[in-house]
């Protein structure tokens, strides 16, 4: 099961003077990244390098994103990525910062350094909950039994409604539960 970071969720890691911070988040979309990212500079201003890796979905389709903030190609943003596709995160970002002293880690240390940190940011359980995929569906309501029956699930499962008028209601349905409602709603849109 996919699973997706908690907001500012937050990691160190140190390694030959080098301090990695990385940062986690829930996020949706290029914007929020860039916004998140350009904040994260601005608070951090006397770091090195300031570097991420995201994986979001967007109209069906997964989109991803790395930076490497002039770290050496490939040691920092795909690291970061690649500890989240790893380890079946969706809508998630990971920014590292780096602060460093004057000793050089070398390349391969260097890139190790990203992944181990993003990878524990997103092995600790506390640092994100499980995604779950939502469907939107429509119920046509026919009589007060359906009315009465849509509701005392509505309130069982925790549903929400988006729209509700006398003809039908819209509600928005974790996808696991889309046979249930099929089984009591023959007329699910």
């Amino acid at each position: 099961m996919q699973k997706v970071l908690k907001n500012n969720v937050l990691l160190t890691y140190s390694i030959k003077g080098s301090k990695f911070i990385a940062i986690g988040f829930n996020v949706k979309s290029d914007s929020e990244i860039k916004t998140i990212a350009s904040e994260l500079k601005k608070l951090h201003k006397k770091a090195a390098h300031v570097c991420y890796g995201a994986l979001f979905c967007e109209n069906n389709q997964i989109i991803k994103r790395f930076d490497d903030d002039n770290e050496p190609y490939n040691t920092a943003g795909k690291k970061i990525l690649s500890a989240l596709e790893e380890n079946d995160f969706i809508n998630s970002l990971i920014v590292v910062v780096r602060y460093k002293n004057r000793s050089l880690l070398g390349v391969g240390l260097l890139a190790k350094s990203y992944y181990n940190a993003s990878f524990s940011l997103v092995n600790d359980k506390h640092n994100y909950e499980l995604f779950e995929s939502t469907i939107v569906v429509k119920i046509t309501i026919d009589s007060y039994a359906k009315q009465s029956e849509l509701l005392d699930l509505i309130k069982q499962y925790k549903i929400e409604i988006i729209i509700q008028n006398q003809d039908f209601w819209e509600i928005k349905i974790p996808l696991r539960l889309k046979d249930i409602f099929k089984k009591h709603f023959q007329n699910i849109d």
